[in-house]
């Protein structure tokens, strides 16, 4: 049960959240994209060395994601609310993703980005399932879901409303359950 735990009692327990609301919720707007990145990196035994943290290996790390998640920017120093709806999806994709979590919560995970970014993010969670994570996606794009899922389940007023294999599935039987008339 891990309902009562903070952001870092979640994280222990490998869980990745990639909020809807990214500018809110998502990154801090304030801090660089490094800072952005780093929150993953730093208790990360890799990164420190005894209380002090190893900035230089911390940095080498956050351009590898910003290369590996074609993070636009001219350097990791620039703030994280300068960037644009994409890139900063990209910011937290990479902060999320990057050490293996056992379960992935991602929320609109493709909202901003582009059909090129849509697939390197769909690729990594594929990757993360093929490595036994359970990714749960949370997504209003109907096309989206039937592409990307195993299982298809709609909730329609706090309750189940039906549960689809997404290979089974269709925008009008999607669409009946969303309404509550399945």
């Amino acid at each position: 049960d891990v309902t009562h735990l903070d952001v870092a009692g979640h994280r222990a327990n490998g869980i990745a959240h990639m909020p809807a609301d990214r500018l809110h919720e998502g990154i801090n707007r304030e801090r660089s994209v490094f800072d952005n990145i780093a929150l993953r990196l730093y208790r990360d035994p890799a990164y420190r060395r005894g209380i002090f943290l190893r900035r230089g290996a911390m940095q080498r790390r956050v351009q590898e994601l910003v290369g590996e998640y074609s993070i636009r920017i001219p350097s990791a120093a620039i703030d994280a609310g300068a960037l644009s709806g994409g890139n900063q999806q990209r910011v937290i994709a990479a902060r999320e993703l990057l050490d293996d979590p056992a379960v992935v919560i991602a929320e609109e995970p493709t909202w901003g980005l582009d059909v090129q970014a849509a697939e390197f993010l769909y690729g990594q969670l594929t990757e993360l399932k093929a490595r036994g994570a359970a990714i749960l996606v949370v997504s209003s794009d109907l096309d989206e879901l039937m592409e990307i899922a195993d299982t298809i389940v709609v909730l329609y007023s706090g309750r189940l409303a039906g549960r689809v294999p997404a290979a089974e599935a269709t925008v009008e039987l999607l669409g009946s359950m969303m309404t509550g008339a399945a």
